[in-house]
């Protein structure tokens, strides 16, 4: 961590998702269901924390690195907004898209931004 130049939530949010990976890979595993070949990831995406990120006038800013690098994204004219109730939750972030997860905090729904 020591040369870690970007925000520290990206390091617990990459163990939660490995994690995650090698739990469901042994289950099916054990199961029969799985290959003794280790599980590989095929998307590169990156799940934001609901503190690294400030919603505010139809704008997503993400930090990147803090105090210094934002990622910006405009969602003013996004076509759920209007029909969403509730709050912003967690982001998902891949190569290609922003997803967002709208709701209450006990029932989310996904919805996909290009």
């Amino acid at each position: 961590m020591e040369n870690w130049s970007y925000s520290k939530h990206y390091v617990d949010s990459a163990i939660k998702q490995a994690y995650s990976m090698l739990k469901s890979w042994r289950r099916g595993y054990l199961k029969g269901e799985r290959r003794r070949e280790k599980p590989v990831i095929r998307k590169r995406f990156v799940r934001i924390k609901e503190t690294l990120y400030t919603y505010k006038d139809g704008k997503i800013k993400v930090s990147v690195k803090p105090h210094e690098e934002y990622l910006v994204f405009d969602i003013s004219k996004a076509w759920f907004l209007k029909r969403a109730k509730g709050e912003l939750g967690e982001l998902i972030l891949g190569e290609k898209y922003l997803t967002v997860t709208l709701g209450s905090k006990r029932t989310r729904r996904k919805l996909r931004a290009r």
